[in-house]
Parts: structure tokens; sequence; C-alpha cells
């Protein structure tokens, strides 16, 4: 599940880059829009319920995530690898929205959002195929 790592360095990289007001990735414009993370951070959509912002919360979900995963290699206990599908179906289930508002309301994209929602779907895909072949380590 390297696509789980791959998921938990971004998230961290964005944290540290909204903590930074988007100082990692700067505003890049190009044909079809523009590459800036800042841009993405500062829409009011990226805020959950007023309280805790998106960059705030993914690496509480990658960190759930690896942990599960963990837990799964240590035990090999099927119902912990149901649980990390679960999860990774619910964060799949966001990702459409998250893009939206990336395309749509932000009108810029943000490279560690982009390779967060890759690893989401991805790992999810290959969860779901592991879960369903029965070819669980």
């Amino acid at each position: 599940m390297s696509f789980l790592l791959l998921g938990l360095i971004a998230s961290i990289i964005g944290y540290m880059d909204y903590q930074s007001r988007g100082s990692f990735c700067n505003y890049v414009p190009d044909v079809g829009g523009s590459l800036s993370c800042e841009t993405v951070y500062s829409i009011e959509e990226a805020t959950l319920m007023g309280v805790i912002h998106l960059s705030e919360a993914a690496p509480i979900f990658f960190i759930l995530a690896v942990k599960l995963y963990g837990i799964y290699l240590i035990k090999a206990n099927r119902t912990v690898f149901a649980a990390l599908t679960s999860l990774l179906a619910l964060g799949s289930a966001f990702v459409p929205y998250l893009v939206y508002l990336e395309v749509y309301v932000a009108e810029a994209f943000c490279f560690f959002c982009t390779l967060m929602h890759i690893s989401i779907v991805a790992s999810f895909a290959t969860s779901l195929y592991l879960l369903y072949r029965g070819s669980l380590l």
C-alpha cells in the first residue's frame, strides 16, 4: 500500500504548506488554469463545519489509514482490512467534491491535494481488489 505512504507524505507537506500560507506551492499560471495551493487553501469550503481546515484533516485521515494497515500487517485480521477499505471508500466518496472545489470554486490546483486524491482512490481500488479477491496477506 505504497499509495498510503504517498498520501501521508503529501498530506504532511500540504499541512506544512497550509501553515506557511502556500510558500511551497506558489502561483504558477499555465494554459488551463493555475497551480496555486494558497488559492485552494483560502476558499471558504476548505473548512469542515467552520472548525477544521481540510489541510489539517488530511494528515489525520492518512495516519488513521496507515495505522489500520499496520495493525492488519501485525494481526493479519480480515476485519481490520475491511475497516481500512471502508475508510478509503469514505475518502474516495469525497474526492469528486474536492476536485470540484479545486476546479470550479478555487479555479486552481493544489499539487499536494492532487497527490492525496490519487492516493486515496488508488489505495481504495487496491484494497477493494485484495479484499474481494481474497488474497490478503
